[in-house]
């Protein structure tokens, strides 16, 4: 507010990735929208934040725009890979399906719903191998709880990387369980590369995902819940 009482000529704008309705009722969302009226305008990566923006929280449709995050297709680029290869320099079976889960190892991203359809999966045939990449406060209780049940020689806990494209290029699919996204860069990264994605419907994921490249899940949870990591049969069926 001082900036703009004392500056008015300099437009201030805002971008928002999200609303979370478990952080203080809307999150950023609300943030951006208790200082409305001194923004000249709002960007957001996703037509169903823009719409909760403006029917929610009041907002003038003029000033919210929806600006997609996109990705960089010449470094997302599946030519530039051998995928063979890539399975040997990682050691990963050749025999079994790569799922890939790349986040951040943290309750909205709901890795004990992963762990839930792993194990129903697992029932049915074991064919297939999960990489955890990614770190957070959640991930060895991750790691040990996906020990408890069973799953350690269908799951590789790999940690932080900075070569995400080369996990992207070894991958059969990659899939994303979360509470909550804007429009996750994953799923871009991911369908650039020319791998499906199986993502919960959340935020702006199906504006991206449809029939084509992906399934979409529905999301039986409630976000206030987010820290209940008791999931609903239906949905660890649906996955």
């Amino acid at each position: 507010p001082y900036i703009k009482a004392k500056y008015n000529n300099i437009p201030i704008i805002d971008y928002v990735h999200m609303e979370e309705w478990y952080n203080r009722n809307g999150g950023y969302s609300r943030d951006s929208s208790n200082l409305g009226s001194i923004l000249d305008k709002t960007l957001v990566c996703n037509e169903n934040s823009r719409k909760i923006l403006i029917d929610h929280f009041g907002r003038n449709k003029d000033e919210v725009e929806t600006v997609y995050i996109g990705v960089d297709e010449k470094h997302f680029d599946p030519s530039k890979y051998n995928k063979e290869k890539l399975k040997e320099q990682y050691n990963l079976p050749k025999d079994k399906y790569i799922i890939s889960f790349i986040c951040r190892i943290t309750e909205q991203k709901r890795p004990f719903l992963l762990l839930e359809v792993a194990k129903k999966l697992k029932e049915v045939r074991n064919d297939f191998c999960i990489l955890v990449v990614g770190d957070g406060n959640l991930f060895n209780k991750m790691k040990s709880t996906a020990k408890r049940y069973g799953l350690s020689n269908n799951m590789i806990f790999m940690g932080r990387t900075n070569k995400t494209d080369e996990i992207y290029a070894i991958s059969d699919l990659t899939i994303n369980c979360s509470i909550k996204e804007g429009l996750a860069l994953t799923a871009y990264e991911s369908l650039a590369m020319g791998v499906p994605v199986v993502s919960s419907d959340v935020g702006g994921q199906k504006e991206l995902i449809d029939k084509n490249t992906g399934v979409i899940v529905p999301c039986l949870q409630d976000e206030e819940d987010i820290f209940d990591f008791n999931y609903s049969k239906e949905e660890v069926q649906n996955y």
